[in-house]
């Protein structure tokens, strides 16, 4: 049986990421990150790469993306 193919949630805080062993999980984690970050942002955007902009203030804001094993953005849906 061949290995499942690990999935990487990141962050530009956190550009190593956390890694997950399926799509689905990366996924819940990744849109739970975005609604607990959406909550205190000025906006939340997913741009046409597929990451999410959070803008958390006018001089502060985030990018949040998935990955699969080869570098390749995921996108949420």
């Amino acid at each position: 049986m061949p290995a499942s193919t690990p999935y990487f949630l990141r962050t530009t805080t956190a550009p190593d990421g956390k890694e997950y062993a399926t799509l689905d999980e990366a996924r819940l984690a990744m849109d739970n990150l975005i609604n607990r970050q959406s909550e205190a942002a000025i906006s939340v955007t997913e741009q046409g790469d597929g990451k999410w902009s959070i803008r958390l203030s006018q001089t502060s804001s985030i990018k949040i993306w998935l990955e699969d094993a080869n570098g390749k953005t995921i996108r949420l849906k």
